[in-house]
């Protein structure tokens, strides 16, 4: 196993990595999953359509639920030779939901019915209050999950860069050890264009449609085929399924809807996400606008959460939950409004808002008495040391050590966690709970926070504890001259070349400019 290994933490060398055919997927794959796609449509006819629980006007119609065809047409696993893989090895459930907030789902205490499938999970499981997401954005975050390094360490700084392929991905070491595995995403920016399609013997992302297309109905739908078809035989499975729809744009879903009704003059959609912006940034969005945006983000959440817990009922039926590890994690969160500098969207910031994330570990039962399985854990832990903790989990030896597993006590061992953005801005974040600092790479403001008496990171300690400000910046530049290294020992490689298309759904989600 190569995860980390040109990264932080690795003692194994500067040797370069690249899997063999054996592992890599052929160029072919797109056209092959296509044309099976295009057969299940032949055979079986179209996908029938429904109405979204929505206004018509806001978005598009999303696709029925249930998919028509078999899995063996609509998730095809092709038939290799691979590797005996380690006795006991789980079936690995990796769940991962774009631009969610971990304060909007009850099992972080939000008083809303939003995610009642999300907290029965997390009743099964180890439940972390403070993960932090690598990034507050899609591809380094969902780049430092897929890999166990940090964004500076793979040199995606300001624009989104192709993961590099001197570095092992999470879906390559556990083809490598044996598995089946399945990607099913929604997203350009977690797309085959950037890479994270390697190591996968299926991957389909076919509903990244952007913000006009609803696609939770359709990524559940296609895990749940792909979930027979990984299953067929023995043999340990690996399935990621990515759901976009709580970013923006925020839409209310009929049947889950929240609030008040809205009488004002705010509109969501439309392709007017800076109109949204210039609207909080200049003073002129009320308290009750505000609100209405909380209710139909909400409403995403709750839409989206009712989309997994299909995809985990599935699961239950089919017998394979309790023998599963299923992981729940986002990418990142959202602001929306209320805080200076009045911020819509992410990418910018390093608020609490955007980068703790909601993180749920289920181990599967042959990981010990379910008292040993469930949680809460309170340390500060990075989304960066997941990829580490599911090779451990897929009996991995050859894994630096690093593991999100709690000990006895519900405890993570670990150092500081650190995150980043070069999106428009150079920030950089370290945690030494209940300590943070973040500091602008440009100006060397510093900002330093008690989050356990300031959650809302309104008091900044900078000039009042100096000597901790400038010892956690210490930590922040020792960090940077380390991803400086790995990142020169990487090969040069530039942005993916996008269509028209493609560019103007980026456009309007607020990623590009």
């Amino acid at each position: 196993m190569k995860i980390g290994g040109i990264g932080i933490s690795s003692n194994r060398g500067e040797d370069a990595y690249i899997p063999g055919p054996a592992i890599r997927r052929p160029s072919r794959r797109p056209d092959f999953t296509a044309a099976c796609w295009t057969l299940g449509v032949l055979l079986f006819g179209p996908l029938p359509a429904v109405a979204a629980e929505k206004p018509a006007a806001e978005k598009p119609a999303a696709e029925k639920p249930a998919a028509e065809g078999t899995p063996a047409t609509l998730c095809p696993i092709p038939t290799r030779t691979r590797p005996a893989p380690p006795e006991g090895a789980p079936n690995i459930l990796l769940i991962a939901v774009d631009t969610l907030r971990a304060d909007r789902l009850g099992l972080y205490g939000h008083d809303r019915p939003t995610s009642p499938h999300l907290d029965r999970l997390g009743e099964d499981a180890w439940v972390y209050e403070r993960a932090v997401a690598a990034a507050p954005w899609t591809t380094p975050s969902f780049a430092a999950v897929m890999t166990g390094l940090s964004p500076g360490a793979l040199g995606i700084e300001g624009e989104p860069l192709p993961l590099p392929r001197e570095v092992e991905t999470l879906a390559e070491g556990l083809s490598e050890l044996g598995y089946e595995t399945a990607g099913v995403v929604s997203h350009l920016y977690v797309g085959r264009q950037y890479g994270f399609h390697r190591g996968f013997d299926f991957w389909d992302q076919q509903n990244a449609g952007g913000h006009t297309y609803v696609s939770s109905a359709k990524v559940s739908s296609l895990a749940s085929a792909c979930l027979d078809s990984l299953s067929r035989d023995d043999r340990p499975f690996f399935l990621f399924a990515h759901f976009f729809d709580p970013h923006y744009d925020f839409i209310l879903h009929g049947e889950h809807a929240f609030g008040e009704p809205y009488e004002g003059n705010l509109t969501v959609g439309k392709n007017n996400f800076e109109f949204l912006r210039s609207m909080a940034r200049q003073g002129r969005m009320t308290d009750d606008d505000r609100r209405h945006l909380l209710d139909r983000y909400d409403s995403e959440v709750a839409f989206t959460d009712a989309h997994v817990g299909r995809l985990l009922d599935d699961l239950r039926r089919r017998g394979l939950y309790e023998d599963t590890a299923v992981i729940f994690v986002a990418d990142h969160g959202e602001m929306l409004g209320k805080r200076n500098p009045r911020w819509i969207g992410h990418t910018q910031f390093l608020f609490e808002e955007l980068i703790r994330v909601p993180l749920v570990i289920k181990l599967p039962r042959s990981a010990g008495p379910r008292a040993a399985r469930t949680g809460r854990v309170e340390d500060v832990v990075s989304l960066v040391d997941l990829a580490p903790t599911l090779l451990q989990l897929a009996g991995s030896s050859s894994t630096d050590d690093r593991s999100l597993i709690p000990k006895p006590g519900g405890r993570v061992s670990g150092g500081p966690v650190f995150s980043q953005t070069r999106r428009w801005r150079s920030l950089d974040a370290v945690y030494q709970f209940p300590y943070k600092l973040v500091v602008d790479r440009k100006t060397l403001r510093r900002l330093l926070y008690d989050l356990s008496k300031d959650p809302a990171e309104r008091r900044n300690l900078a000039s009042t504890q100096p000597e901790r400000a400038v010892a956690m910046y210490a930590l922040l530049q020792a960090r940077q001259a380390e991803e400086a290294r790995s990142a020169a020992r990487l090969a040069p490689r530039a942005e993916p070349t996008l269509s028209r298309e493609q560019r103007e759904a980026l456009k309007s989600l607020g990623y590009i400019q």
